[in-house]
């Protein structure tokens, strides 16, 4: 049986390669939800290397802690995802390239 910071870590992993394979698709739609999941994770991923010195806390404040870095991941994002999608309106295939560029999706040919 997994333990609860196993199935996390999985649910993760499974997240990464969604949004490794949704970023090399050029709907800008499924663009813009793999790079608020990308901010996301790297939230998460610091609360998790954090978490230690918080200390006990109860599953309400585990809760309240998860929704405020989803709060603040959904912040820094926005301005990111506004500029994206100007970019991916002008319907240049560069453009749509830089963007995976930026996020390390260089080679979307390799799936």
């Amino acid at each position: 049986m997994a333990t609860p910071l196993t199935t996390r870590g999985e649910q993760r992993q499974d997240k990464a390669e969604l949004m490794s394979r949704t970023l090399c698709n050029p709907d800008i739609e499924l663009m813009v939800e793999a790079l608020q999941q990308k901010f996301q994770m790297m939230a998460h991923g610091v609360y998790e290397r954090h978490r230690h010195r918080l200390g006990q806390l109860t599953p309400e404040q585990e809760s309240t802690i998860e929704a405020l870095l989803q709060s603040t991941a959904n912040k820094i994002s926005y301005p990111v995802v506004q500029r994206m999608k100007r970019s991916y309106g002008t319907g240049k295939a560069e453009n749509i390239q830089a963007w995976r560029d930026i996020f390390g999706l260089e080679d979307c040919s390799n799936p």
